[in-house]
């Protein structure tokens, strides 16, 4: 599973266990940086960064904390309801089928 939150520097931060696919995709992303002592990559929180992201782990399993969440869908931050974000439409809402709310974050599944 791949986790996507936020680093003390308030960069965006992708943790996953070792997989040589994973790395792959992850170094198709400009402006990315590897942190050996914690084992993350991170990178700018810039206008489509977060996007990006989630295009290269399109059908992967990914896990986002609540305030990336909330940048994608700034009505999750009032209401605990589902994103509308689910099905087809433009955008981060048509890469997933899947986009449900959690106590402390949110988990997406993307197309299979």
């Amino acid at each position: 599973m791949i986790v996507l939150g936020k680093d003390s520097s308030g960069n965006i931060a992708v943790t996953f266990p070792y997989d040589p696919q994973l790395v792959a995709k992850v170094k198709t992303i400009e402006g990315r940086k590897w942190h050996k002592d914690k084992k993350y990559w991170s990178f700018p929180d810039a206008d489509g960064t977060l996007e990006k992201i989630l295009k290269a782990f399109e059908g992967e399993e990914i896990r986002i904390h609540r305030e990336l969440a909330e940048a994608i869908d700034p009505a999750l931050q009032a209401k605990n309801i589902p994103s509308p974000l689910v099905g087809e439409g433009e955008g981060v809402g048509a890469l997933f089928m899947n986009f449900l709310l959690c106590t402390e974050n949110v988990r997406v599944q993307g197309k299979a």
